[in-house]
């Protein structure tokens, strides 16, 4: 709380001197706050404020605001909006030949389900992109710790590797002095050691991820982990009323999610779109496109159509990120 009122406080002496910079940092730290404490509408103004300097911000600063809108529009089943953050934040890492920040943008949409990619930590190490750097300064995607939540996701992985780098991050967090990121640690080691069949340690682990997190009114860094984290935070709220009221907050964040009725049909596309995509990823024109197709350009901006409608995404720029979100483009 102390923290937040300070972010305010520097925000509003920051609008006030005309200081963008400053406005930036006290946006994504109110962001962050926010998000923290499951205040998901202010924390999307907050981001979205910071996101909209990318034109003339601090990188890192305006890459961890666009983040944070992911995760928000995330958390709030705006997946339509999150996509389409997703895909800005791919052509500003682009535009900056940030091979780091490009590194933690894939591993965003990893963790997120909207990339098929394979994870991205190996990538990570060879850049030195360290867990102990990420951790110290409080970025907001870590692909190590993302290497945990995907084995948190699939229930068929075997939980050993993701056990081992659980405890080695849980180290560095707590060396530095990371509360919340401890918290949220300490969760996610509690699945594993409950999918290992060790339910007292996992009750153990989890009970002092609470005890970080009560004091503190953390609620995403559990919340985030449902519905894997349900089973055993309805077990701690038998003499816990906080792991109650985080066992209401994941109910309720569930239930404020769009619910698809069944699994979307895999897109496909026709020989010729294929063709019509490659050739946007090239940043062809229309004419350009329909003389190297020897068709019309009324015929092209139909195939641009179909490719829209099936890849959910307006304008050309959105289909040849959506088409290499999805693997299919260099």
């Amino acid at each position: 709380m102390q923290a937040q009122e300070l972010a305010a406080a520097l925000l509003a002496r920051a609008q006030a001197a005309g200081a963008a910079m400053y406005e930036l940092w006290s946006h994504l730290a109110l962001g962050a706050a926010a998000y923290e404490r499951s205040d998901l509408e202010q924390a999307a103004l907050h981001y979205a404020a910071g996101a909209g300097q990318r034109f003339g911000g601090h990188t890192r600063g305006v890459h961890e605001c666009m983040i944070g809108l992911v995760l928000t529009y995330t958390a709030q089943g705006k997946t339509a909006e999150a996509r389409r953050e997703l895909a800005i934040l791919a052509a500003f890492h682009r535009d900056l030949f940030n091979q780091q920040l490009t590194v933690e943008g894939a591993s965003l949409a990893r963790r997120l389900g909207f990339a098929h990619a394979e994870p991205t930590l190996q990538d990570a190490t060879k850049l030195g992109v360290s867990p102990e750097a990420a951790l110290w300064y409080g970025w907001a995607e870590i692909p190590a710790e993302t290497q945990v939540r995907l084995a948190l996701q699939d229930p068929s992985a075997d939980p050993a590797a993701a056990t081992a780098l659980v405890a080695q991050l849980l180290t560095v967090a707590a060396n530095l002095h990371k509360p919340q990121r401890e918290a949220a640690l300490l969760a996610q080691q509690a699945i594993l050691l409950e999918r290992s069949g060790e339910r007292q340690a996992a009750l153990q682990s989890l009970r002092k991820g609470l005890a970080l997190g009560e004091t503190r009114g953390f609620v995403r860094s559990f919340v985030d982990l449902s519905p894997q984290i349900d089973p055993l935070l309805r077990l701690a709220a038998a003499d816990s009323p906080y792991a109650a009221q985080l066992l209401a907050a994941c109910s309720a964040d569930q239930a404020a999610k769009p619910q698809a009725a069944s699994a979307p049909a895999p897109v496909e596309l026709t020989r010729r779109e294929r063709e019509v995509l490659a050739l946007l990823a090239e940043h062809r024109t229309d004419r350009e496109i329909a003389a190297a197709l020897v068709v019309s350009p009324v015929t092209v901006r139909t195939h641009i159509e179909n490719l829209s409608a099936k890849l959910q995404a307006k304008g050309r720029r959105l289909i040849v990120l959506r088409a290499r979100e999805l693997g299919w483009l260099e």
